[in-house]
């Protein structure tokens, strides 16, 4: 028998299924990360119109069934379009990166409603934020989040002797930044400054806001890559949505625009 299951969700990805329907992954509020089968989606007058578009936030009435790992949806109802964010490709892909992490980093069923609503704040960012600082609300949403699943990394101290120095690498494996002493002969230890790893603490432990200033080129390199391999070791899955971001950025699609 069939339970109905009524929750607001976001929408991460779908996939054609069979001629008129879609698989689509959505991370719900009250199930985690779920699979439904939305039937008809690909008619043109279907019901559930963009509901289940990427960054979509709707209310969804599902059915789940024991031993199954598709469930059949039945209502889609849109509370947040996103529809701004939609006309700015740097949006799009600081906001797909958000969305990857919940599809590569949740096992299935596994709610967290914290993270839920992080990702919901964090969508609503994406959408109003400046433009220039669009990294800062990436990289403070990819910390708070490896947080909530029990990964937090550490900026502010040697991960292994508890000592704050000027210079120290971070490495993946063990979590954080390690001290001079601590990493020697250890591999796997990536290089940098001292003002990226200030800017990473902050992040962590502070409130975002539009009044923060605009990291340096350096900066965004070294915690881009930072962060992407600290996911990589704890998820073990490649995001490829910061492939997507990084090639755009470096093809400078992205214009001048400062808002």
């Amino acid at each position: 028998m069939a339970n109905i299951c009524k929750t607001d969700a976001i929408a991460l990805k779908g996939m054609r299924y069979r001629e008129t329907s879609r698989i689509v992954s959505l991370y719900t509020k009250k199930f985690g990360k779920v699979k439904v089968i939305a039937k008809g989606i690909r008619r043109p007058k279907s019901r559930f119109g963009s509901s289940l578009e990427p960054f979509t936030v709707s209310n969804i009435v599902f059915y789940k069934r024991e031993q199954k790992e598709l469930y059949n949806i039945s209502e889609a109802d849109i509370v947040k379009e996103h529809a701004a964010l939609r006309k700015d490709l740097e949006r799009i892909s600081t906001a797909y990166v958000i969305i990857d992490f919940l599809e590569v980093a949740n096992p299935e069923e596994s709610p967290n409603i914290r993270l839920y609503a992080l990702a919901d704040s964090m969508l609503d960012t994406v959408e109003d934020f400046p433009r220039t600082l669009l990294d800062l609300v990436l990289w403070t949403f990819l910390i708070r989040a490896a947080g909530m699943l029990g990964y937090a990394p550490v900026f502010d101290r040697c991960i292994k002797c508890g000592k704050k120095q000027e210079k120290m690498g971070f490495n993946p494996s063990v979590g954080g930044t390690v001290c001079p002493q601590c990493s020697l002969g250890e591999g796997g230890l990536w290089k940098v400054s001292h003002d990226s790893l200030d800017l990473m603490d902050r992040l962590s432990k502070g409130s975002l806001n539009s009044d923060c200033q605009k990291p340096s080129a350096k900066q965004a390199e070294e915690i881009s890559d930072i962060l992407r391999a600290h996911l990589l070791y704890h998820t073990e899955r490649n995001m490829k949505s910061f492939d997507f971001k990084k090639s755009l950025e470096a093809s400078k699609i992205f214009g001048e625009k400062s808002d």
